[in-house]
């Protein structure tokens, strides 16, 4: 998901922590550029594509009515191919060479913490789209996380199979996010006095999964965790699974509510019970304006065929909606500062920033302040589920996150 950061020419800051070489924002007439880092080839090409989506119709309409502070806002994108050198170098040019005036992205934690001493140097405004706890317990005074934390999807996850289930399983990305997912759900199992039957992890470019999954099976769980945020990884697991004719309750995070789940894995994506973002859309209830005004633009944009795809699956929901967020929330920001410069837009969010359901393009409410920058917080988190009907594969309201968070 996403953020933004100012940088120009050439003032050090006397406001601790480093310098900054922004210089003070031009009255009217000028262009503000704004930086995006996302995956926009390989692996995570749909999530970058989305952010990238998402981010460009915000700036869009920002330009269409007017600018920010009577300026044009161009937003100059870099492909980080979900590798952490790369986000570095990316980082470096839009700080240095395009003086951005904030960042959106990059998702994941590793690629945002290879960035952030570049963003806390130099005084740059920044919203990564990241789930691992880590980002809530070293707080970043220049960072705003524009997504739904991992400690707000497992425990209700967990919380739903220990309720149901005797053995659970689980199986996450081999990385340090995936390690921390696994020890959360160890620990909210332990709430219920109950323990993994079973932990395997994968690489993020695996491309084979039958070790994985043989393993689980032969752990013989009754529900399985799915801990990773790209729908391929995870339609890849739920394709394995059913060609070994393994299958129990799939549960998974955020990122399993991507189109490619049910495109690449099919039937197999039936049943699978997800946490997202609340949106009382999913219950039949009406869409608020901005919504509505969000996605006309989005299907006017992107998707002029249609928005479902070849499964039925909706292709409108994605990250889009929190890149969108982030640059619509940074100009906010920046037009109650009076100024698009970094220092000033990052003080509005310390001292206390809500953007709520009328202004968000689904939904949220999104809060921060001074010791709180993860702006998405548990009152707006739901239980869905992948189901098969007249309109093919969907996902489908299935109860409040909070009735088996503990």
């Amino acid at each position: 998901m996403g953020a933004l950061a100012l940088l120009s020419a050439a003032c050090i800051s006397s406001t601790g922590g480093g310098g900054s070489n922004s210089t003070p924002s031009p009255a009217t007439g000028g262009t503000v550029n704004i930086g995006l880092i996302a995956p926009l080839s390989g692996l995570g090409l749909s999530i970058g594509r989305d952010m990238e989506e998402g981010a460009q119709i915000a700036v869009d309409e920002i330009n269409a009515s007017g600018g920010l502070l009577g300026n044009q806002v161009n937003l100059i994108e870099r492909d980080n191919q979900a590798d952490p050198a790369i986000t570095t170098q990316a980082a470096r040019e839009l700080v240095d060479a395009e003086h951005v005036a904030m960042i959106i992205g990059p998702p994941g934690l590793t690629a945002w913490e290879s960035i952030r001493p570049i963003i806390d140097q130099a005084h740059v405004v920044d919203f990564p789209v990241l789930t691992d706890p880590i980002f809530e317990q070293q707080l970043d005074p220049w960072s705003f996380r524009i997504m739904i934390p991992d400690d707000l999807q497992i425990p209700p996850l967990v919380g739903y199979a220990a309720q149901r289930f005797s053995r659970i399983a689980m199986i996450a990305e081999g990385d340090q996010t995936g390690a921390a997912e696994v020890q959360m759900a160890k620990d909210a199992l332990a709430k219920h006095h109950k323990s993994l039957v079973a932990v395997q992890s994968f690489p993020t470019d695996a491309i084979d999964w039958t070790a994985q999954v043989l393993a689980l099976k032969k752990a013989n769980p009754q529900a399985v965790i799915i801990g990773t945020q790209l729908g391929i990884a995870g339609a890849n697991i739920l394709r394995y699974a059913e060609s070994l004719d393994f299958h129990p309750q799939w549960l998974g995070l955020a990122g399993m509510s991507s189109y490619t789940l049910p495109d690449l894995a099919k039937d197999a994506t039936v049943g699978l019970i997800f946490v997202g973002p609340a949106n009382p859309v999913a219950k039949g209830e009406k869409a608020t304006p901005q919504e509505v005004k969000f996605v006309t633009e989005y299907v006017k944009k992107y998707f002029p065929n249609g928005v479902r795809s070849q499964s039925g699956a909706n292709k409108l929901i994605g990250a889009g909606f929190l890149t969108y967020d982030g640059v619509k929330m940074w100009a906010k920001a920046a037009e109650r500062a009076g100024s698009y410069q970094p220092d000033d837009v990052d003080k509005v969010f310390n001292a206390g920033f809500t953007f709520g359901p009328a202004e968000s393009s689904g939904n949220l409410t999104w809060e921060y302040s001074a010791n709180d920058h993860e702006g998405f917080h548990a009152k707006d988190a739901w239980l869905y589920r992948w189901v098969k009907d007249a309109k093919g594969i969907e996902y489908k309201y299935f109860a409040d996150a909070a009735k088996y968070a503990g």
